[in-house]
């Protein structure tokens, strides 16, 4: 019998490490980006460097006069140049939302429990419009029972009697599979523009195989609110829709692109699917979202991608609050409150749906709206969610345009602190923000001032 004999064999590897000027720098994360270093600040302000001119920079051996060290002290990332109060003013501004109280309510129509009596849509509408902030936006969710007209127009015509005294900016949103649908519910989404949120995948979409009733009558539907708001000569609702996009449909962008453009959508919001067996690579993801952007920033369609929109406006507009989904810590019971049809409080829909009684933050008929925003949960969703203080996440570059879900990483994993290496979600951030930073740094100036003004639009 033969003997296994292992060979091994040492070697040495020789590392220069610099030696780092640290009382020159000012505070950063960086990493290797471009075949160079990208490096970010808390205020959200960003700047590349070449790998050698990086180098430079950290050893203090960049000419006091160029025009490089010059930018980066006006960008805080030098240290005889920071101007601390600047400095504390933007980080502040882009935080002010955790003051502000919760901007959008969702309020289910018909949930587990069943459809939404008359009584308890008045207690939530009586609790929301407590609310600090001055725009208020309210998302009705239906499930799948028959949407009751008499129901939403209460919701509507109660809303606007409470608002004469708040006058606060109402904006409405129906979030449903959208094929429960009549003529009357279409005539009042026309009539008071609601923004419609939809859900499809991408198989369903481009209908490479067989559909179900349901997903059918909703492209069916989209198509009949487009066309009775043209005859009406009314706005056509804003349509966004979140698209789940399977590995088989990655290098598919302009199908995909054409099949929304036929429904009307404004905008899209690309996500890769889920289920391990169809999920893409985060590298062919990637790929389809760099193809869509390109698509959609050269004015082939006339849609905006919706991630895109909201992370462009946090890395190019330094001194506003990220939009709401998009922040750290997140929104869940600071930005968002979803109630179900009992009158239960929660921090998002996802929560609610869940009906996981760890994330119930109240009761609208008995609980003071200020226990609500300062309940122990909303608290620790707060902490779990803090990407600035997050293993991982913390010395990221992508630290200060990133947010994290507390909520779906406890209901897939048992953990509300998201862990960055296994994060789909996490992943599909960071891929998004790649694109958008080689957008920024390399395309041509029509396409990134196509970009740049996105975030514009949504204001």
């Amino acid at each position: 019998m033969m003997k296994e004999v292992l060979l091994t064999t040492s070697h040495s590897v020789p590392l220069t490490v610099p030696t780092v000027a640290t009382d020159q720098l000012g505070p950063f994360r960086f990493g290797s980006f471009l075949d160079g270093v990208l490096l970010t600040n808390d205020q959200g302000k960003w700047h590349w460097l070449p790998q050698d001119v990086f180098t430079q920079f950290i050893t203090g051996a960049l000419e006091s006069e160029s025009a490089e060290l010059k930018t980066l002290g006006s960008k805080g990332f030098v240290r005889s140049e920071l101007q601390l109060d600047d400095y504390i003013a933007t980080v502040r501004q882009r935080k002010k939302f955790l003051g502000e109280g919760p901007q959008k309510h969702q309020i289910w129509l018909d949930d587990q429990h069943g459809s939404l009596p008359i009584d308890t849509a008045k207690s939530i509408i009586d609790h929301l419009m407590q609310s600090t902030t001055q725009t208020i936006t309210i998302e009705v969710i239906q499930r799948s029972a028959p949407i009751d007209a008499e129901l939403l127009s209460f919701l509507l015509s109660y809303t606007s009697e409470k608002n004469r005294y708040e006058s606060k900016v109402l904006k409405w949103g129906f979030r449903s599979p959208f094929f429960a649908v009549t003529e009357e519910i279409l005539n009042i989404l026309i009539e008071h523009n609601f923004t419609i949120y939809g859900e499809l995948d991408s198989t369903k979409l481009l209908q490479t195989t067989e559909t179900n009733s349901n997903d059918g009558t909703m492209k069916d539907n989209l198509l009949k609110l487009k066309a009775m708001a043209t005859a009406l000569q009314k706005s056509v609702p804003e349509i966004q829709i979140r698209l789940l996009v399977d590995q088989e449909h990655v290098r598919r962008s302009d199908d995909i692109l054409q099949a929304l453009h036929e429904l009307g959508t404004n905008i899209v919001l690309l996500e890769p699917q889920q289920d391990a067996n169809r999920a893409p690579s985060i590298t062919a993801f990637k790929e389809l979202f760099r193809a869509t952007l390109q698509a959609l920033l050269s004015d082939k369609y006339t849609i905006t991608e919706g991630h895109a929109r909201a992370l462009a406006g946090s890395v190019l507009q330094h001194s506003k609050a990220p939009a709401v989904g998009y922040r750290s810590p997140s929104d869940a019971g600071t930005g968002i409150h979803c109630y179900n049809t009992k009158g239960q409080i929660f921090p998002n829909m996802q929560a609610s749906k869940s009906g996981n009684t760890m994330f119930l933050l109240g009761q609208t008929e008995e609980s003071n709206y200020q226990d609500v925003l300062q309940h122990a949960t909303v608290k620790t969703l707060a902490v779990a969610s803090l990407v600035d203080c997050l293993p991982g996440f913390s010395e990221h570059w992508s630290a200060p345009f990133l947010t994290v879900d507390p909520i779906a990483a406890y209901l897939e994993t048992g953990d509300l602190f998201e862990k960055m290496p296994t994060s789909s979600r996490v992943k599909a951030d960071i891929a998004r923000l790649e694109v958008i930073f080689g957008i920024l740094l390399q395309s041509d100036d029509t396409i990134r001032n196509a970009l740049a003004e996105w975030p514009t639009e949504q204001q």
